[in-house]
């Protein structure tokens, strides 16, 4: 039964999620942080060097931007190398299409439904490519997370309605800032 729910909440949760990243995200202008996987095997075909009639600006800005390749288990990795904190750090660049297998697997299963600041510090030293905003968004769309951070909305607050000018005027005086002052006859 809790199987069955878990596969239930996960598949709303990645509907919810891909129909935000369609909105969002398919638009031509959007963002070069994201890398889906047309651009990922572009990069991929510059960096092997089987491009035909390849441009010698891309490449320059490629090697620029410091991606390069790893093969792993006979499959072309792309990494990027970038500096934090005085110190390099060669991750993995996450595709689009992988960011809800890879944020669903840190958010949920590694971790139990963590919030965004701790996933955020997990993703920075696993994988390249991810905004915080998208970050974000998928915490907001997890059903897991909501029910245990339930968001508490405050009462409006009403006035106090006076009649006087000076009805509800007091003054405390607290502390031992006032020194006693004794009256002496004479």
């Amino acid at each position: 039964m809790s199987d069955k729910l878990n596969d239930e909440r996960k598949l709303a949760h990645k509907n919810a999620f891909e129909q935000f990243m369609k909105e969002q995200y398919d638009k031509e202008e959007s963002t070069s942080l994201i890398i889906d996987r047309k651009k990922y095997d572009m990069i991929v075909s510059y960096l092997t060097e089987t491009v035909e009639k390849p441009d010698p600006c891309k490449k320059f800005h490629l090697k620029k931007q410091k991606f390069n390749i790893q093969i792993i288990d006979d499959q072309t990795k792309i990494y990027r190398e970038f500096k934090k904190r005085n110190n390099t750090m060669n991750l993995p660049v996450a595709v689009k299409e992988d960011y809800f297998e890879i944020l669903y697997d840190i958010h949920s299963v590694q971790r139990g439904h963590i919030g965004i600041n701790k996933m955020e510090h997990q993703l920075s030293i696993r994988y390249y490519g991810i905004p915080r905003f998208v970050l974000a968004q998928f915490i907001k769309f997890c059903p897991i997370y909501n029910l245990k951070h339930v968001q508490t909305s405050q009462p409006r607050l009403n006035p106090i309605r006076s009649d006087d000018f000076l009805s509800r005027f007091q003054i405390d005086l607290v502390g031992g800032w006032i020194k006693r002052v004794e009256y002496t006859s004479g």
